[in-house]
């Protein structure tokens, strides 16, 4: 999996999360492909900077359950 942009920034108190990931199932010899997919996040929360770990990780999770979700469905 590769970050291709993360992004957050606060603004009027409003504390704003984007990640967009790739990631690319390859064998394990050979590294041949079989299939790519693109993931995006994004959270927003009315918290502190200092308070705004909870809309990373939640980021984080919804990625891991959509990528989740597109390795269930990959026919090799």
């Amino acid at each position: 999996m590769e970050l291709e942009q993360a992004h957050a920034e606060r603004r009027h108190g409003v504390v704003s999360v984007a990640l967009d990931v790739r990631a690319t199932l390859r064998t394990r010899r050979g590294h041949t492909y079989l299939a790519q997919t693109q993931a995006h996040c994004h959270q927003r929360g009315s918290v502190a900077a200092t308070a705004a770990a909870p809309l990373f990780y939640g980021c984080m999770m919804s990625i891991g359950r959509e990528l989740a979700g597109w390795l269930g469905g990959v026919n090799p």
